[in-house]
């Protein structure tokens, strides 16, 4: 069994709205009339594309985007299989879809809607379970809809464990057999989401020295930094930076020597789960998050007065799914 996630990006979410309603897996590099003319491909040809083969040939033949070979998104929507479960996101909400036929089932439609939508790819036999917002779901899920191809493998620890857990208990079946997956480092941190770890730094920073974060500060988009937090004993400033993603992401100490310039007295504090801290030791004042301090403060008793529930699913997810 594979886990995989689509990628749609039509504006209003037209395309993964189209998947959810026809119960399918949907994407482009369709043969419009318009891409039919600029190929030359032949009229009969054009319309009567029944079998994956006919619409390899044509591609093979014509070449209308350039290439002799099939998308390798559509051969990877053509070689799913039986359980395969795929994660969608639509309107801020995440749906994980099932593979209920033997062999995925592609078919072409070149209905003038679906030429419209650009999705004449197909797979049918669609099962999905809407799972809820992005506080519900694994961060290796939501951090894997940033960038990618269309269709692509999630390779991340533990997805398929949660993402089987998952599909079953919103489903009220019992289709996966669950494996059992230890309470890690990495695998808590594959399954927290970028905010949460956010979240979990700046509550940790709160228990632990009593810094309190600035409300508004929250909602402004800044490169250097999550938000500002405030020393209350002195006024001082303390600026969290985090990253959690798919990717190993580094950061360089050097560039947050100058977030303030009228008030050099301030504290910042990196955080990089997949990468490395560059330089730290070179400046009293900026700080390297010990992710490994975090993960047992999430494990504490203090951490569990205080932590959000979206971080706690995932430490009780291990505890609680080997019984499910």
């Amino acid at each position: 069994m594979t886990v995989y996630r689509l990628q749609t990006r039509t504006a209003g979410g037209k395309i993964s709205k189209y998947c959810l309603e026809n119960k399918v897996l949907a994407m482009g590099w369709s043969l419009t009339d318009k891409t039919r003319k600029e190929s030359n491909i032949p009229l009969n040809r054009w319309k009567s594309i029944e079998r994956y083969t006919d619409y390899e040939k044509i591609i093979d033949e014509f070449k209308p985007y350039g290439s002799s070979r099939v998308n390798h998104n559509i051969v990877r929507l053509k070689n799913l299989n039986k359980n395969d479960l795929v994660w969608l996101r639509d309107n801020g909400s995440y749906y994980l879809g099932r593979i209920t036929s033997e062999k995925a089932l592609w078919r072409y439609v070149s209905t003038p809607q679906v030429l419209e939508l650009d999705v004449a790819n197909q797979v049918t036999d669609i099962d999905w379970i809407k799972i809820g917002g992005e506080s519900s779901v694994p961060g290796c899920v939501t951090t894997s809809f940033i960038q990618g191809h269309t269709l692509q493998k999630i390779n991340k620890n533990g997805v398929q464990e949660v993402s089987e857990f998952l599909y079953n208990m919103y489903s009220k079946t019992k289709t996966y057999k669950i494996n059992y997956c230890k309470n890690t480092l990495d695998s808590f941190y594959s399954f927290i989401s970028p905010t949460d770890c956010e979240d979990l730094l700046c509550l940790w920073l709160y228990f632990t020295r009593g810094y309190i974060a600035i409300p508004s500060t929250n909602k402004k988009a800044t490169e250097l930094y999550e938000c500002v937090l405030i020393n209350p004993k002195n006024g001082m400033h303390i600026y969290p930076q985090v990253k959690n993603g798919n990717k190993p992401i580094n950061l360089d100490a050097d560039n947050y020597t100058t977030i303030e310039i009228e008030n050099k007295k301030y504290e910042v504090w990196l955080l990089t789960v997949n990468g490395v801290v560059k330089n730290a030791e070179k400046y009293d004042y900026i700080h390297v998050a010990d992710k490994e301090t975090l993960y047992n403060f999430v494990n504490s008793p203090e951490g569990k007065t205080i932590l959000p529930p979206s971080i706690l699913m995932w430490k009780d997810f291990f505890s609680t799914k080997a019984q499910y």
